[in-house]
């Protein structure tokens, strides 16, 4: 049988709505650790300052830097620690992926400033 040059097959409709699927899962998901790897990297920063600076001013840079990485950190998610020695922040948020209003996913997140996640 001889097809059409300009006929849409089932699989070729499939194919791309597939495929759009997974580029905008990339896409979300992409953003998402996007966001994780920015607050370690805030977090790094803030676990050398901790020691020196007082907490509200390590609350204050740690939510600056959360907003800058689009991550959605409240302050009441934000510790800081002390063993006796040292001191340490944690932060922790949660982040709710829903793909197209039908699969809600909950994903939480934790950084500790020791540099342990």
């Amino acid at each position: 049988m001889d097809r059409s040059a300009g006929k849409v097959t089932f699989c070729g409709v499939m194919f791309v709505l597939v495929l759009g699927i997974g580029i905008h899962l990339g896409y979300l998901y992409g953003m998402m650790y996007y966001g994780y790897l920015k607050m370690e990297e805030a977090m790094k920063e803030a676990s050398l300052s901790v020691v020196v600076e007082r907490e509200e001013t390590i609350r204050k840079a740690i939510i600056e830097k959360a907003k800058d990485a689009g991550v959605p950190l409240k302050e009441e998610n934000i510790r800081i620690l002390s063993d006796g020695r040292t001191k340490h922040a944690e932060v922790s948020w949660s982040v709710t992926l829903n793909l197209f209003g039908v699969f809600p996913r909950k994903h939480d997140f934790r950084i500790s400033g020791r540099g342990g996640k």
